[in-house]
């Protein structure tokens, strides 16, 4: 659950390893936990509903992962992304207002909800 095989939830916050404390979690990125967008993803080029997640609530694998980038990327969890790894590290800019991403056209993608 916790490699890059699974999907990095863990079943209770904070349950397993180190937290992210301090300056590391202040400012824009410690903000925008929990709100729901639209995130930049790389395959296919475009940008895909996700939720900005708090890494402590995530597996040791991912906090590791997440705590090198603390405060100058966000984490996202990416909404039914069954070929791509659900989870990212993402600078602001490459994150839209769910309002904002949801005037976009969405991208293709093999195996996304709808399609055959």
């Amino acid at each position: 659950n916790h490699g890059p095989g699974g999907d990095g939830v863990q079943g209770k916050a904070g349950a397993a390893g180190p937290t992210l404390k301090g300056k590391k979690r202040e400012g824009k990125c410690k903000d925008r936990v929990g709100e729901v967008c639209f995130a930049k993803c790389p395959h296919p080029p475009g940008y895909w509903p996700a939720i900005v997640y708090d890494p402590n609530r995530a597996t040791e694998y991912v906090r590791r992962r997440a705590s090198a980038q603390a405060g100058r990327r966000h984490l996202v969890r990416f909404y039914e992304c069954a070929p791509l790894p659900p989870f990212a590290l993402l600078r602001d800019r490459k994150l839209l207002r769910w309002e904002e991403g949801a005037a976009r056209p969405p991208p293709s993608r093999p195996g996304a909800p709808g399609e055959r």
